[in-house]
């Protein structure tokens, strides 16, 4: 190379390391720039001009042809390992190889991203370094749902540095999780699961939202109270899924909601008039939903009401004597055979493990034999078959052990007289269970009971999607090897080596060719 080529290159790399410095200086571009950009450009042209001859001779020698194609494979290397990781970024795919399918959106969830029609955001706000452990955490809990939906947008908020945008979500600059949709926003609160992350999900997708109504007046459980024997839990988690609710009494003249609403009539203690038992009639059967869960041994007399669409409360006692509930009493029964085919309950056994329910005083519930032809009456929950029943709460010498229904579900044409029964008519349904205890302060989070009294209503109120999502409980998961796959591992940990070994053979040979 000669002394101008050299001077040349010296110049180019100068101007253009001038260029480069001043435009970060600067923070971006100005015209002025272009000064410096051509004459780098215009030395490194005369470099080349002025040593053409060398560079001539320079790519027809022996010794730099061998290096050019060493280097070439080297260059389709490197082009093959930036092709491979710019589609795994392009087409992002995971598999989840986990028995419980750990790392997996539940159909629920997968049906609710399914609804979304524009971009759904998940805002993390944290606090600088603070958090730093938990982004990790909620990093990987919410990136399931943007590897399912493209709509989902995840974003991470410094409020310490960018206050502006925290102030529009926060009232105060704290650790919180947001879900932005279509200017409709709610705050997902610890734990931050799929169960709450899709319950947020959902609400922000619903432009109306439904209400429940509870029935008061006869001593029924209250929604507000925080007492172990009301409801407050189970109103806080309808609430928490979405839903409104709201107390009705009918002896203060409140009204029933227009059909198909939902009407929760949960522990009364007291009877019902002969005008509100016709009114909650009229309500079915013009295609109200109605849940019922209510106890033997007290002066109610809803088993009028439920005998009208073919369920017959049996005022009788269960008793299961099972050692794991002796603790809870001689009367705790439990349920632990669910209808796999209804919606309500079919997800329980999901992943091979059913959770039972407790219901501390029940009763046993069936069909009745004058039930309305047009009805479909199943058996929801039962006991196991070391259960019997009593009319007496104390337990029995040898009784008669026998699996007992303990909740069952209703749905269809409630007047089986109409012979054109209107569409209302047709959608009518109900969940009777022969206990109220298991929704209570102090029972509702006990085993499946959250699950099925959330399901209920869900189902109730033709919110499939709401339907609970069960905790996944991780298992060991065995690697199980069959023959099959033992050969392909003996194959693959063959054929790898043997494959590198023919592929450098060849490149040897090419070399020792040229």
């Amino acid at each position: 190379m000669s002394k101008w080529g050299k001077i040349c290159y010296l110049v180019g790399g100068l101007s253009l390391l001038v260029m480069l410095v001043a435009r970060l200086l600067l923070q971006g571009w100005i015209d002025y720039l272009f000064v410096p950009f051509f004459i780098g450009i215009a030395a490194v042209l005369g470099a080349l001009i002025i040593d053409y001859k060398f560079y001539l001779e320079f790519f027809t020698m022996k010794t730099t042809k061998r290096g050019m194609n060493m280097g070439v494979i080297i260059l389709l290397a490197l082009v093959l390992i930036v092709a491979v990781n710019f589609l795994g970024v392009q087409f992002d795919h995971s598999f989840d190889m986990t028995k419980e399918k750990l790392n997996t959106l539940s159909d629920q969830s997968i049906e609710a991203l399914k609804n979304l029609k524009g971009d759904l955001k998940i805002l993390v706000f944290y606090r600088g370094g603070e958090d730093k452990d938990l982004r990790v955490q909620l990093r990987q809990n919410f990136e399931i749902y943007t590897d399912a939906s493209s709509k989902v947008k995840l974003r991470f908020v410094d409020a310490l540095t960018n206050p502006d945008l925290a102030k529009q979500y926060l009232e105060h600059q704290r650790f919180a999780v947001m879900v932005d949709y279509d200017g409709r926003r709610v705050q997902i609160d610890d734990p931050y699961n799929e169960e709450k992350t899709t319950s947020a999900i959902l609400k922000v997708e619903e432009k109306t939202q439904k209400t429940i109504y509870f029935l008061t007046g006869h001593g029924e459980r209250s929604i507000d109270g925080a007492e172990q024997e009301n409801i407050k839990g189970f109103a806080e988690a309808l609430r928490e899924d979405g839903y409104r609710v709201a107390a009705i009494d009918l002896m203060k003249g409140d009204k029933l909601p227009p059909p198909p609403g939902v009407v929760v009539i949960d522990g009364p203690h007291s009877a019902f008039l002969d005008a509100e038992l016709d009114e909650l009639r009229k309500f079915a059967e013009a295609g109200g939903r109605l849940m019922i869960c209510i106890d033997p041994g007290l002066s109610h007399n809803l088993a009028q009401l439920t005998n009208s669409f073919g369920v017959e409360f049996h005022n009788n006692y269960v008793i299961n004597e099972f050692e794991q509930l002796n603790e809870l009493g001689p009367l705790a029964a439990l349920g632990g055979e669910y209808d796999r085919q209804s919606p309500i309950t079919k997800k329980f056994y999901e992943g091979g493990r059913v959770m039972g329910s407790i219901f501390m005083i029940a009763s046993e519930v069936t069909a009745a034999h004058s039930a309305p032809s047009g009805l479909t009456i199943a058996n929801l929950v039962s006991s196991s078959p070391q259960a019997y029943v009593s009319n007496d709460p104390k337990p029995s010498k040898n009784p008669e052990r026998r699996v007992v229904t303990l909740a069952v579900s209703v749905h269809g044409a409630l007047d089986a007289a109409a012979k054109n029964p209107t569409p209302a008519q047709k959608n009518f349904e109900a969940v009777v269970f022969g206990d109220s205890d298991f929704t209570d302060n102090t029972f509702f989070r006990f085993g499946a009971n959250k699950d099925l009294a959330m399901n209920s209503v869900s189902w109730l109120a033709d919110d499939m999607s709401h339907i609970s999502i069960r905790p996944k409980v991780p298992e060991a998961t065995p690697l199980e090897l069959t023959s099959t796959k033992q050969i392909i591992f003996l194959l693959s940990g063959l054929g790898m080596p043997l494959a590198f070994v023919v592929l450098g053979g060849f490149f040897w040979y090419r070399r020792r060719s040229l």
